[in-house]
């Protein structure tokens, strides 16, 4: 039927445009979500390099001892006692109240103790290091070069009165810390450093430390002390 034979190639015609089209809106759609996972892994990179120095952007969040072993996890602040008392290795999460009941926070990631920070087993994945006092202190004045400071490397959430800008996308946030009971959420962090090692008849092993919050007038700091067993804090590593 020759009469037909238009209709025919006009109906061709808009099967190969629909299909054109098609697949230009599932191109569009493709690029569009390449585009949003870059900007997710821009944003939450595993890194960031500052200076000489290349820091992971989030706290260690291990569970388990580099040969396997599990790391315990401390669920209420009896057990968490227990375990610095037997001198064990434990993680818990921040907890504050709210109405007097216990609120546990996991976005700011896993607090240990000392033991598991000194625990032989190891718990930093390969290729990375805990961070020492030192390095915390080179980035400092890594960012003075840079004309900036350590409130640059802090979240924009509230630490209390004021907030960072992390400018630099380092996310260090206002996480706080344990001894028996949680404290500084909201107004300061403190982090592991270095693996201590006990003199000869020492009860305790004291183990380094770095806190980070404002002063009253604004400023930023960052201070280090030593702590012993019943203290939880968070890790954070540093590319070898």
């Amino acid at each position: 039927m020759e009469f037909l034979r238009p209709l025919n190639h006009l109906i061709l015609f808009l099967v190969q445009t629909n299909k054109v089209l098609l697949i230009k809106n599932l191109a569009m759609k493709l690029a569009t979500s390449i585009f949003v996972l870059l900007s997710f892994f821009s944003t939450y990179a595993q890194s960031v390099k500052i200076g000489e120095q290349e820091w992971m952007t989030q706290n260690l969040e291990v569970t388990q001892f580099n040969n396997g072993d599990p790391i315990p996890q401390a669920q209420s602040s009896e057990e968490w006692e227990v375990a610095g008392f037997n001198q064990k290795p434990a993680w818990c999460y921040v907890t504050t109240y709210a109405e007097e009941n216990e609120v546990i926070i996991k976005q700011y990631g896993k607090l240990y103790n000392s033991f598991a920070i000194n625990d032989p087993r190891g718990m930093v994945p390969e290729g990375w290091r805990l961070s020492t006092v030192d390095d915390w202190f080179v980035l400092q004045q890594q960012l003075e070069q840079m004309k900036l400071s350590i409130q640059d490397v802090l979240t924009n959430e509230s630490w209390g009165t004021l907030s960072g800008t992390d400018k630099l996308g380092l996310h260090i946030s206002p996480g706080g810390w344990r001894d028996v009971g949680c404290g500084g959420v909201g107004t300061d962090v403190t982090f592991w450093c270095e693996k201590s090692i006990a003199e000869e008849g020492d009860e305790q092993v004291y183990t380094k430390s770095v806190s980070i919050g404002f002063y009253d007038d604004g400023s930023a700091y960052v201070n280090s002390s030593e702590t012993g067993w019943i203290m939880g804090y968070y890790v954070r590593c540093l590319k070898k």
